[in-house]
């Protein structure tokens, strides 16, 4: 049951990352080419990525209590 914990804590952590990096990407793009929308786009990415994140953190908390 320990491995399962671990295992959705790793994968919340690695989907957080890339939505890290969309966020970087947008950020690069929108000095290229500004879009009012960005902002938005940053927003749903960091909101996502932070809970994502949270998941990580609970489920690593997790698998440390679990026998």
């Amino acid at each position: 049951m320990k491995q399962r914990w671990v295992q959705r804590s790793r994968i919340a952590f690695g989907l957080a990352v890339v939505l890290l990096v969309f966020v970087a990407e947008t950020t690069v793009a929108d000095h290229h080419q500004p879009n009012p929308a960005t902002r938005v786009v940053w927003a749903v990415l960091g909101i996502a990525a932070v809970v994502l994140l949270g998941t990580a953190a609970w489920c690593r908390w997790k698998a440390g209590r679990t026998a």
